[in-house]
């Protein structure tokens, strides 16, 4: 198939305009499925081998795999590779066949948008030789069980972190700096949009707070990083200390080696960095099994797997 900048555009508007028929979800991430083309630019360089990362919402036309005619490694950071059109497939199981009937699209129809972008992703990955990366076991696994790239090879190879910065510090030192009571006990909680995207979780801590409080333990203070703005205020008799965007390693691992815990329930994760610079950092972490963080977290030992999301223990 001959890719130029002009079907890409068309088919920008197309697939624009089947998304619009349909009622979102609008507490979902949904790309956009639009693309650029990248023929002229591909076809100027020599290479031997391309890598591939997040290539969905107006990058990368898939269709332009199929034209390279070289071995493509592509590192995976959700699900979106080898699903329909979701970035996190939560308790649906559609990917493992054909995807359609799709629960983000709010659709019964087996032949909806998610099965034709299935389709298309289908119809390319048959022609590409490609080796698929994951920084998880949990998201090899998932990979093996889809119908799109089951019968890739996938190796596992972890997000790296510089030990040499996150590093356990005096917490003495840490809590000064952030002028923090040496006498509290803090709970860290933080992610991109921590407060508003639910995949994070958010919720699931404040009923965790309140939980906390009817059993008496009331010498606790949260501290949410990543929240749309700075502000104290208090959730169910708690002090709640928010901070927007950490900008600088210092401060986190500040607040890293500040704490006496890092909370983490999110509801889907691949390889958690907060987990990870945590635990570089001694601190113990709490989250859900969900994902990779089993990779991370030995229950008992430098943290506490919940395995159900609706214990209250």
């Amino acid at each position: 198939m001959k890719i130029d900048s002009y079907h890409t555009k068309i088919e920008n508007l197309y697939y624009k305009r089947k998304l619009n028929q349909y009622k979102l979800n609008e507490d979902q991430f949904i790309s956009n499925l639009s693309s650029i083309n990248l023929n002229r630019a591909l076809n100027t360089l020599e290479f031997d081998i391309i890598h591939l990362n997040w290539i969905s919402h107006q990058f990368v036309d898939l269709d332009v795999l199929l034209g390279l005619n070289k071995p493509i490694v592509w590192t995976l950071h959700d699900c979106w590779a080898f699903t329909g059109i979701c970035h996190y497939f939560d308790q649906c199981t559609h990917y493992t066949e054909s995807c359609g009937s799709c629960r983000l699209l709010n659709s019964e129809n087996t032949k909806d948008l998610s099965h034709e972008i299935w389709r298309k992703k289908s119809r390319v990955y048959d022609g590409c030789n490609m080796q698929i990366i994951t920084p998880s076991k949990w998201l090899r696994d998932s990979v093996a069980q889809s119908s799109l790239l089951h019968k890739k090879p996938v190796s596992v190879i972890p997000y790296p972190i510089n030990t040499d910065i996150f590093k356990p510090i005096d917490k003495i030192t840490a809590r000064s700096k952030l002028g923090l009571d040496q006498n509290n006990k803090y709970v860290l909680f933080g992610a991109m949009n921590a407060t508003t995207d639910q995949r994070k979780g958010y919720d699931y801590l404040l009923k965790a707070i309140k939980i906390l409080l009817q059993k008496g333990k009331t010498n606790l203070q949260v501290i949410v990083f990543g929240s749309v703005n700075a502000h104290n205020e208090s959730t169910n008799g708690y002090p709640i200390i928010y901070y927007n965007t950490i900008w600088t390693d210092s401060d986190l691992i500040n607040f890293y080696n500040a704490v006496d815990v890092t909370v983490v329930p999110s509801l889907s994760e691949n390889l958690s960095l907060v987990i990870m610079e945590s635990l570089a950092c001694s601190t113990p972490v709490v989250a859900f099994n969900v994902g990779g963080n089993t990779d991370m977290i030995d229950h008992k030992i430098n943290g506490y797997i919940a395995s159900n999301i609706h214990d209250d223990n």
